[in-house]
């Protein structure tokens, strides 16, 4: 797990076998990182192995496992935050990681991506398996782009609009084309969205998810844990609306492995899909094809300003902390 602080400190716990925390061991606590120079960090983002940081001039850092391209090189392990020198001439103003991959937003609005592209996931429509330079996704030049997003292995882009395109490995129809062809390399527009005002997307390992400017929320892709939350362990290829959600408004929403997590506007959080780690926050390891609330008291409600999901883990706290 990586933490950025309101003070613009980043700090990292949990397995470090690659050097993904960014320090020499393992931690079991919230050590923090260093190594950035004089640039203060507004925004980290974490893939399987390794970890991003952008600084408030743009520029990036990596560190962690590079062996598919994640951090631009071939590289085992990589202990210490480094500037990703090859990125160096655009200002990043997002940053997305998937399991071996990376997207970024500039402040001139074009799309890169890095990495791995053995399931098209860098949607450049080349069948090339790995790219180590940052590389412009041209068929996207003429969309203005509000938000990027990644699962494990597919991506997506936003319009501020609404407009949805997505592409990558798609053998569950987590892309929302209406089909579960293996992959789309290059991205395409997500149809059935078209008139939903989409404000939010999210992705898990092979699901994805979407919130509506009235607080809606669709799913679709792997359903097998039941993190499609619609009462099915069926999976589903094109955005499918959650009907339990509804006369609720959802705020925040976001995906694990196989769960997904939501906030409502009532400081309430909701959590369904899959549980055998507690991921789900409800103190046992049932779970669920449903909406479910998932119980803080009241002395942790100071925390519900935003939520966030890991692998098989869940987080809530501040928004700068």
């Amino acid at each position: 797990t990586v933490y950025l602080t309101s003070t613009r400190k980043v700090y990292s716990c949990g397995s470090n076998e690659f050097g993904q925390l960014g320090q020499q061991k393992s931690q079991c606590r919230p050590s923090l990182v260093t190594g950035f120079g004089a640039e203060e960090i507004f925004h980290v983002a974490a893939g399987d192995f390794f970890s991003i940081a952008i600084a408030e001039s743009g520029l990036l850092f990596g560190w962690g496992r590079s062996l598919n391209g994640e951090l631009m090189c071939k590289q085992d392990s990589l202990h210490e935050p480094k500037l990703l020198d090859k990125i160096m001439h655009w200002s990043v103003v997002q940053v997305a990681c998937g399991a071996q991959h990376c997207i970024a937003l500039t402040e001139e609005g074009t799309i890169l991506s890095w990495g791995s592209n053995t399931q098209g996931q860098l949607g450049l429509g080349s069948s090339e398996i790995e790219f180590l330079e940052p590389t412009i996704i041209a068929s996207l030049n003429a969309f203005p782009i509000s938000q990027i997003c990644a699962g494990a292995y597919h991506s997506g882009v936003l319009s501020p609009s609404g407009t949805l395109f997505t592409w990558g490995k798609n053998n569950w129809g987590q892309l929302g084309h209406g089909n579960s062809d293996s992959f789309q390399s290059s991205p395409r527009l997500v149809k059935t969205l078209r008139h939903q005002e989409v404000v939010f997307v999210a992705m898990g390992e092979e699901h994805s998810v979407c919130r509506t400017r009235n607080g809606g929320v669709f799913s679709w892709g792997h359903g097998g844990n039941g993190q499609l939350g619609h009462n099915s362990m069926a999976n589903v290829t094109q955005p499918k609306k959650i009907m339990e959600l509804m006369g609720t408004t959802v705020c925040q929403i976001c995906c694990g492995r196989r769960h997904t997590i939501s906030l409502t506007d009532k400081r309430k959080l909701l959590g369904f899909g899959l549980n055998s780690n507690n991921q789900l926050g409800t103190h046992n390891d049932t779970s669920a094809r449903l909406p479910i609330t998932i119980p803080i008291s009241l002395a942790d409600d100071r925390l519900l300003s935003c939520i966030a999901a890991g692998g098989d883990q869940s987080f809530s706290g501040s928004q700068n902390e």
